[in-house]
């Protein structure tokens, strides 16, 4: 299994994009995230390929305004269908040299993240991972204790953050939960106020 930076090749992100799309449900809440990548302006764009198949993808990316030195790891990643599992655990019998023992297996915490937080830490960049929805925060919580390596200093940040860009707004999808390395300065709203704020949704 390799990693492959094909930041440049903006014919295969195109590529890459429209199968996403395809492949995805149409009304679920992530396909328009998947819509036209080879015009977002990614530092890097990696895929995890194995032999001639290409299992995951994953950008890292800078809103330009956001503060200089963070950068989201693994923004926009996809895997497969057959590649793909259903829980934090993040195994799969499917997936090609990842088994139950490994120390850190998953296509994403094992390889594209490590992968990925070396390359912002060699440009003075502070790499972070966000993740939608409060209701998915025991999930990651989960996620982060059991499959991805310590070493790499990641920490659940204790508050939601706005992630879109600009002045903060009133979307659920915008305030994610963070993985970070360190705290990162982008509007944030505490646990009790993102529950008032979006008691409706929930």
């Amino acid at each position: 299994m390799e990693i492959i930076d094909i930041t440049e090749d903006k014919f295969l992100i195109k590529k890459l994009s429209i199968e996403a799309v395809k492949n995805n449900n149409a009304n679920h809440r992530n396909t328009k995230n998947y819509i036209e990548l080879e015009k977002r302006d990614y530092l890097k764009f990696h895929i995890l390929k194995e032999e001639d198949k290409i299992i995951s993808f994953a950008g890292m990316y800078r809103h330009p305004t956001w503060p200089k030195n963070i950068i989201r790891i693994v923004d926009r990643m996809y895997t497969f269908f057959e590649f793909r599992v259903k829980n934090g655990n993040g195994f799969s019998s499917k997936k090609p040299n990842v088994n139950q023992n490994n120390d850190h297996g998953g296509l994403c915490s094992g390889k594209l993240i490590p992968h990925q937080h070396k390359i912002a830490k060699e440009l003075n960049l502070i790499p972070f991972v966000s993740i939608q929805l409060l209701s998915r925060r025991r999930v990651v919580n989960r996620w982060l204790n059991n499959r991805i390596d310590k070493s790499l200093g990641f920490k659940l940040l204790d508050e939601m953050h706005y992630t879109c860009g600009g002045d903060p707004k009133i979307n659920i999808l915008c305030w994610q939960n963070i993985l970070s390395t360190q705290e990162i300065n982008l509007p944030s709203m505490d646990i009790e106020m993102y529950n008032h704020t979006f008691k409706k949704e929930k």
